[in-house]
């Protein structure tokens, strides 16, 4: 085994939650645009062998539960 450093990236709730108008926006599951930026920025300086990027299982459960309490379960219509 090799003695290469690598470098782990973890994410929160905070980091990966879309954001729209400066507030947090719920509507739908997608990482946020920092996310992506980051990502590419790895990929594009050939990182991606010595960084990895982390998201806990938590962070997923807690951005599929806001997801899901923003939408209406009954339509009063």
């Amino acid at each position: 085994m090799g003695s290469e450093k690598r470098t782990l990236i973890v994410f929160d709730t905070n980091k990966l939650r879309s954001v729209i108008k400066g507030g947090p926006s719920y509507g739908s599951f997608e990482f946020s645009k920092e996310f992506g930026q980051i990502s590419d920025f790895i990929k594009e300086v050939k990182l991606a062998d010595f960084v990895n990027i982390a998201i806990p299982r938590i962070v997923v459960e807690e951005l599929l539960k806001h997801d899901f309490r923003t939408k209406p379960i009954l339509s009063t219509d």
